[in-house]
């Protein structure tokens, strides 16, 4: 018997928001409930730990929680046809991550809804780069000790670019990348190089393989040769880290210096049984 092989499409995008208040967290299953019901998770849990119902006092919960057990917020998602999560970092930098089904998103004309949901997730979370791949080609993440503040892993399916990726390329070079383009909201856009997630194909890698080249290959990775066995030398060489030079990458470092957690006072969250929140306001210690 054939194993069938796996039909996923993982989407990703990196942002900048920081999470103020708990409300967060009823905004951005708002989001799903509003591009389609069925997008909202049937399960939640935070790192790993043991699942419960998903409500949104449950996630408002969670989230409190995860922030008290570890050093950023987290919510995990469960569903019959997907898994992800939402993360907001130590310095608010916010990854959403879903692992879905193909034909979750191709069935009843998903992927115009897919597309939606990838756009409004996009903004909401202020995003600056994202991208859809089917699993028959992974292009997020880039070589061992880079990310995509460094260079991008590659072309996939989908593939929006906020301000700073805008201003990097230029308008015109991405308004003339060849393959589907859309600008959804001002100075954001959407890459598409086919209609539909699909597998890999000689036709659908060479269309992916020439937006990389129109775009620029110094913005992405160049996939340098990894040495499995290091010597002593070597490591004193500092031949164990990827190197980070010759490559173009946006400047983000408004992005970063904007959310940068402030340490001078913070709020404590309490979500009770009804669902009402109440907040304290704390001042560190001198």
């Amino acid at each position: 018997m054939v194993k069938k092989k796996p039909d996923e499409v993982h989407f990703m995008c990196y942002g900048f928001q920081t999470p103020k208040h708990v409300n967060v967290v009823d905004e951005f299953f708002q989001i799903l409930k509003e591009t389609d019901e069925s997008y909202l998770p049937k399960k939640i849990s935070i790192c790993g730990s043991d699942k419960t119902l998903y409500s949104v006092e449950n996630a408002k919960k969670l989230w409190i929680k995860s922030r008290e057990e570890m050093s950023f917020y987290n919510i995990d998602l469960h569903h019959p046809k997907y898994t992800g999560s939402i993360n907001w970092g130590p310095r608010n930098e916010t990854e959403i991550s879903l692992w879905i089904k193909t034909d979750f998103i191709t069935k009843k004309n998903g992927t115009r809804k897919f597309l939606e949901l990838a756009q409004k997730l996009f903004l909401w979370s202020n995003s600056v780069f994202g991208f859809t791949c089917h699993i028959s080609k992974l292009c997020g993440a880039p070589g061992p000790g880079l990310t995509y503040k460094t260079c991008l892993g590659d072309i996939g399916w989908m593939t929006l670019f906020g301000l700073p990726y805008v201003e990097m390329f230029g308008r015109e070079v991405i308004e003339t990348v060849p393959c589907k383009v859309e600008e959804f909201a001002e100075n954001y856009f959407m890459l598409l190089t086919s209609d539909e997630p699909v597998r890999k194909s000689p036709e659908i890698l060479e269309i992916q393989e020439k937006v990389k080249m129109h775009l620029g290959e110094d913005a992405f990775d160049r996939k340098d040769p990894q040495i499995r066995i290091l010597t002593m030398e070597d490591l004193i060489a500092g031949k164990n880290i990827t190197s980070r030079e010759g490559y173009r990458s946006p400047d983000l470092s408004e992005y970063l210096t904007d959310s940068e957690v402030k340490c001078d006072e913070g709020l404590i969250a309490i979500v009770n049984e009804d669902g009402t929140i109440i907040t304290h306001k704390i001042n560190p210690e001198k």
